[in-house]
C-alpha cells in the first residue's frame, strides 16, 4: 500500500468522521469507511496501538501508522481504527478487528492483551454506540 490519492482521501474521511463522532474505522484495502454494524471492535494487535495527543498532526500520524502496518491491513477482518478517548483527549490509532458476540470479544481481547503485553482498554459497538471497558483499573 503506497500513499496514493485514495489513501489520502480515506484518511481525510476518517479524520473528519473521528472529529465529528469520536471515532471511525476504515477498510484500508477497499479504501472505504465501515458502515456501523452490530459487532464489537477492538485492537487485533494491541502492541501496535499508537496513542497521540489531540493537538498532533493527525493526518501525518495516520500516514506513518498505515505505512508501518500496511501488511496487517491486508489480513481478513482487519481495519484501521481511530478513536478519541474522552477521558484523556488522546487519539488511539489501532489495527482493529471485530467479533459479533460480546462474551467472545471480551475473551479474545483479554487474550490479545496478555499475548501482546499491552491491555486493550475498551470494546466498542458502533451500531449500538456502546463502549465496554475490559479492566476496572483502566479508565484513562
Amino acid at each position: 500500500m503506497n500513499n496514493s490519492i485514495s489513501d489520502e482521501k480515506i484518511l481525510h474521511l476518517l479524520i473528519r468522521k473521528t472529529n465529528k463522532t469520536g471515532g471511525a474505522t476504515a477498510d484500508m484495502e477497499k479504501k472505504k469507511l465501515l458502515v456501523p454494524k452490530n459487532a464489537w471492535f477492538f485492537p487485533k494487535y494491541s502492541s501496535k496501538t499508537k496513542i497521540i495527543p489531540l493537538n498532533t498532526n493527525l493526518l501525518k500520524e495516520l500516514e506513518t501508522f498505515v505505512n508501518d502496518n500496511k501488511g496487517l491491513f491486508l489480513e481478513k477482518n482487519t481495519f484501521l481504527g481511530v478513536w478519541l478517548n474522552p477521558n484523556t483527549q488522546h487519539y488511539y490509532l489501532d489495527v482493529t478487528t471485530s467479533v459479533e458476540d460480546l462474551n467472545f470479544a471480551k475473551k479474545t481481547a483479554k487474550e490479545i492483551s496478555i499475548r501482546e503485553g499491552r491491555k486493550i482498554v475498551t470494546l466498542y459497538n458502533p451500531k449500538l454506540n456502546k463502549t465496554v471497558y475490559l479492566w476496572e483499573d483502566v479508565r484513562s
